[in-house]
């Protein structure tokens, strides 16, 4: 059955996110500027609940901020939640379907400042109150660095910085977003002063893995349990920094872990690691035509739905029927051509956000309701940019 496009009162009510064609001679010169334009939508993120969809768009008083769409209430125009006054938005993340923690590198020196704003609508009269989770360190010597968003945890996330703005003293943190707290973690295993190090939190918080560079050795540790202090799973000589391994991240039982490795191959093999019985899994996945991009789990993360892999486009690889046939109704229902994929979704997965686009269109939203079996058109990434006067790109192959 093909997904039919259908559209919802509301929706598309304001220009920012206008999803008609860019009506101009083909013939004219495109100038440089729109090519370094910001986008029209990008970033567009569902709640876990479905009710919302949130995305940055360069809001009525020219800075790029975040706009909010009510889905249950379709009626409504686009809300125009937050922006800031001297600085773009660069990035932002539902925390819950209660708050969206966002932030923004004040002047451009690779320091975001960090806040959150509550999505439930103000007392008549009033606004939201944004809380301020950190400052810019090199304005305020309050460094923060997110590590973990804790998409399970309704209040917490996982940062690296200092405890208290001032401090000189560096750790792995919760941050409470509804109150501003930080706290230690429990259990915290810091490596030595010496190594660079990349850790690896479970669904619950808590440090599991971590790869570190330490002289002219990587090595790879792991906790069997929480509360376990880390063990060697192996040691390889460093070669120029690389590392053979990458830590992906936890399945929903908090013990297998998702690993890439180029061990024994020139592009990565993807495996599973168990921590508590130390065992490795088979090869799930590997191409020698190119490497994995992305592992594609269920929200829950209870299931392995596939990978993609890049070549000169990028691929699929399905594991789950279920994930693979909707894939291909998807498919089946956009412009042909461009490459589908869903890039947000709510928790029960009825509500998804697709992004569609080629080598001569940088893309457009879709928003995906299965529950009522139909697909609406949320915005286009750079309307400036007609994909008719576009040249196709082509892939050099030595």
């Amino acid at each position: 059955m093909k997904l039919t496009l259908s559209s919802v009162r509301g929706l598309l009510t304001l220009s920012l996110i206008a999803t008609l064609w860019w009506a101009e001679d083909t013939n004219a010169q495109i100038p440089v500027e729109t090519f370094f334009a910001e986008p029209d939508i990008r970033s567009v993120q569902l709640s876990p609940d479905g009710h919302y969809v949130a995305f940055l768009t360069t809001l009525g008083w020219g800075k790029v901020g975040i706009a909010l769409m009510d889905l249950v209430n379709p009626g409504r125009p686009p809300e125009a939640l937050v922006s800031a006054k001297d600085e773009n938005i660069k990035q932002f993340f539902w925390k819950s379907s209660d708050y969206i923690v966002y932030g923004g590198d004040i002047g451009g020196d690779e320091s975001y400042a960090w806040r959150v704003i509550p999505i439930a609508p103000p007392k008549a009269g009033g606004k939201r109150a944004v809380r301020v989770l950190s400052e810019s360190s090199s304005h305020s010597h309050d460094y923060l660095r997110i590590e973990d968003e804790l998409k399970f945890d309704p209040e917490r996330i996982l940062v690296s910085g200092v405890r208290e703005a001032g401090s000189r003293t560096g750790s792995v943190l919760t941050l409470n977003v509804r109150t501003g707290k930080r706290n230690a973690l429990a259990n915290y295993d810091p490596a030595p002063d010496a190594a660079e190090s990349a850790e690896v939190a479970d669904n619950n918080g808590v440090l599991r893995a971590r790869m570190m560079l330490f002289g002219d050795r990587v090595i790879y540790e792991a906790r069997p349990e929480p509360d376990n202090r880390y063990v060697k799973i192996a040691e390889f000589p460093a070669n120029k920094g690389d590392a053979p391994w990458t830590f992906l991240s936890f399945a929903a039982d908090n013990e297998t872990l998702y690993v890439l490795s180029t061990q024994h191959s020139d592009t990565t093999t993807l495996h599973t690691y168990n921590v508590r019985t130390k065992q490795w899994s088979e090869p799930l996945f590997h191409s020698d035509e190119g490497d994995i991009v992305g592992v594609r789990t269920s929200y829950d993360r209870t299931k392995l739905y596939g990978v993609a892999y890049e070549t000169d486009r990028n691929h699929y690889k399905f594991f789950d029927a279920g994930r693979e046939k909707l894939q291909q109704m998807i498919d089946q229902s956009l412009p042909p051509g461009t490459e589908n994929t869903i890039i947000s979704s709510s928790a029960d997965e009825k509500t998804l956000v697709i992004t569609a686009h080629n080598d001569r269109d940088a893309g457009s939203y879709y928003l995906l309701d299965l529950k009522h079996g139909r697909m609406v058109p949320l915005g286009r990434v750079m309307r400036g940019l007609d994909p008719k006067v576009m040249r196709t790109m082509e892939s050099v192959q030595f």
